[in-house]
C-alpha cells in the first residue's frame, strides 16, 4: 500500500477499463473528479477493455451497436483533440 495514496475519497470508481476511466473523465468534466480514484489491480485497460479494443467501428449490427458505436468514435476523437495527438 503506498504512502500517496488518500486516505478517503468522494467517489471510488472500481475497475481501470473503459467505463471506469469515461466516469472518472464525465466527473471531471462536471468538475466532480476533485475527490475521486480509480481502482484497479492490475494495469489500466488490462482487463476486458484491452481484449476488446478492436471493436470501435462504425460498421456492426444493429442501431443500438451502431449509435454506442459512433457515439465512441466521437469521444475518442474529441480526446485526441483535447491531448493534442495527431
Amino acid at each position: 500500500c503506498s504512502s500517496d495514496l488518500p486516505s478517503e475519497v468522494e467517489v471510488a470508481i472500481v475497475g481501470g477499463g473503459v467505463t471506469g476511466a469515461s466516469i472518472l473523465y464525465n466527473l471531471g468534466l462536471k468538475g466532480l473528479a476533485s475527490s475521486a480514484a480509480i481502482f484497479e489491480k492490475a494495469t489500466l485497460t488490462s482487463g476486458a477493455t484491452w481484449h476488446a479494443a478492436g471493436l470501435v467501428t462504425y460498421y456492426h449490427g444493429g442501431n443500438n451497436f451502431k449509435f454506442w458505436h459512433k457515439e465512441g468514435v466521437e469521444l475518442y476523437k474529441k480526446w485526441q483533440d483535447e491531448d493534442g495527438i495527431e
